[in-house]
């Protein structure tokens, strides 16, 4: 045999063999996306971009963003909040521009989708999933607001809560899956967490603010709020990051913002990918909206695109999530 085609056929073994020999979680993903064991996705409210980063009121999420990897051009889909929050669990704002609750709650609204959402596509890939709520009164709970809307805090919204909104989540055992954030740390130091966590703070936490006087945030200044906000988040990544199923197979905190000030689709946000892998310092200027983040999501676990997330022009996050 000549000495090129020996030199050939050698190059060509050690390639198959590499490729054989390649961990299976090692392997590339969908659309660029590693394949996933469990995804913290937390969502804070109402700042732009540049309310937040370079903020000397946000220190630990400040600290993030440069520790770790920082998109430069996220947006918001649509406006107010509830349309936002619909995007990042279903692909789509369903033309809501309003934060009415949802029919199944007290007060009733009138919104309520037969659309599949992450959570039911996790569940038909028999991979469970959870939403975190602060202060929701109990698991499961219908109601619109807690306390009550007329004289006490209101921390709890369900505008918040997008699973609520879709049909396929109205059952008692799918409103099960709505658990006060206190069941988090019990998941976290179990070992018993889901693949997904959808965690959002109540509105003193989450720098929504709140203007009612029995609230804990009434007449906050914007700087006040936002240092709230930055604690939660750092009690919040802290504790994950702390447990021990953080430190097994790839898993990923994203922090996100549900809308800003700006014009829908043109309204930065701070978005940050917190990896147990990979590279780190990775400030990203792909343009980014919700319906990126739940696609990215959907390619980490394997599952089809839904909605505006199978969109051409919707990216996978993937040079925050590279190995």
């Amino acid at each position: 045999m000549r000495a090129d085609r020996i030199v050939a056929a050698c190059l060509a073994a050690m390639v198959y063999a590499g490729s054989a020999g390649m961990a299976e979680e090692d392997k590339p993903g969908k659309d660029g996306i590693p394949q996933l064991d469990h995804v913290f996705v937390l969502v804070l409210e109402n700042h732009g971009f540049y309310q937040i980063v370079g903020n000397s009121s946000a220190p630990f999420i400040n600290h993030l963003a440069s520790e770790y990897n920082l998109a430069t051009n996220y947006n918001s889909v649509w406006r107010p909040s509830l349309p936002n929050y619909l995007a990042t669990i279903a692909g789509d704002y369903f033309e809501v521009s309003d934060n009415n609750a949802s029919t199944i709650n007290i007060p009733p609204g009138p919104w309520s989708f037969p659309n599949p959402t992450i959570g039911s596509q996790l569940e038909a890939a028999g991979k469970d999933w959870r939403d975190y709520q602060e202060d929701i009164p109990e698991a499961g709970s219908v109601v619109a607001n807690w306390p009550g809307d007329s004289n006490t805090g209101n921390l709890y919204a369900v505008k918040h809560n997008p699973f609520p909104y879709f049909a396929p989540h109205q059952s008692a055992a799918e409103l099960a899956k709505m658990v006060p954030l206190t069941q988090l740390f019990f998941d976290l130091a179990s070992e018993s967490g889901p693949a997904l966590s959808y965690i959002v703070p109540n509105q003193c936490n989450d720098m929504h603010n709140l203007g009612n006087k029995l609230s804990p945030c009434a007449n906050y200044s914007d700087d006040q709020i936002v240092a709230r906000g930055d604690r939660e988040v750092q009690w919040i990544v802290t504790s994950i990051m702390a447990s021990p199923s953080w430190h097994n197979g790839k898993n990923v905190i994203f922090v996100i913002f549900d809308e800003g000030k700006g014009t829908p689709l043109q309204d930065k946000l701070a978005a940050i990918a917190i990896t147990n892998y990979g590279r780190r310092h990775i400030q990203d200027d792909t343009y980014y909206t919700h319906y990126s983040l739940l696609k990215t999501i959907e390619a980490g676990f394997s599952l089809p695109y839904l909605g505006h997330a199978g969109d051409p022009g919707t990216k996978t996050m993937a040079p925050m999530l590279s190995p």
